[in-house]
C-alpha cells in the first residue's frame, strides 16, 4: 500500500485512536455515514434512517460518550460497494478477482478476520448486495452495496 495514499493514512488513523469515539470520528470526517451498533454483535442501536438524518460530529461525540463500548459500523452509499473476505480463501479469491479484472480498491481496511475493499461506482452501475455461503462455495466473499451495513474495525 502506497504511504502516501488515502487507504493508508485512514487505517494509520484508526490504529492510532484511543477509542471508539475517536475511531468513529475518524471515519466520519472520512465521508463514512457511522451508525452505532451494539457490542459483539452486527445489530444497529438505532434505526437507520433517523439516525442518519441527525447525523453530525456533535451526535457522534454524544452517542459514543455515553456509549463508549459501543461498535461502529457504516451504511454503505449508493455510490460504493464493499467487498467482504472473512477468510484466507476468501482473500486469496478476491485478490485473484481483483487482478483478473484489473480492479484497485480505493480503501481496504484490515478486519479481525479478513479484508474489507472499498470500490467507487459509476452513477447506474447494477449492484446487489450477497452473501457467498462458506459452506457452499470455498470463497466467501460478501458483496455489500446500496444501504446495506458494514462492521468497521
Amino acid at each position: 500500500m502506497d504511504p502516501e495514499s488515502e487507504s493508508y493514512l485512514l487505517s494509520d488513523k484508526i490504529e492510532a485512536a484511543k477509542n471508539q469515539l475517536e475511531k468513529a470520528l475518524i471515519y466520519f470526517l472520512a465521508g463514512f455515514l457511522v451508525i452505532p451498533l451494539y457490542p459483539n454483535s452486527k445489530k444497529t442501536t438505532r434505526k437507520w434512517d433517523p439516525w442518519l438524518s441527525h447525523l453530525c460530529e456533535a451526535a457522534i461525540r454524544d452517542y459514543w460518550s455515553r456509549y463508549p463500548s459501543h461498535w461502529i459500523g457504516f451504511i454503505v452509499p449508493e455510490d460504493l460497494v464493499v467487498l467482504d473476505a472473512d477468510s484466507p480463501e476468501a482473500l486469496a479469491a478476491l485478490y485473484q478477482i481483483e487482478e483478473s479484472f484489473d480492479l484497485e480498491p480505493g480503501l481496504v481496511v484490515k478486519t479481525r478476520r479478513g479484508e474489507h475493499h472499498y470500490f467507487r461506482l459509476e452513477p447506474g452501475t447494477p449492484v446487489r448486495t450477497q452473501s457467498i455461503d462458506c459452506t457452499k462455495l470455498p470463497q466467501g466473499i460478501d458483496i455489500k452495496a446500496r444501504r446495506s451495513m458494514v462492521v468497521l474495525p
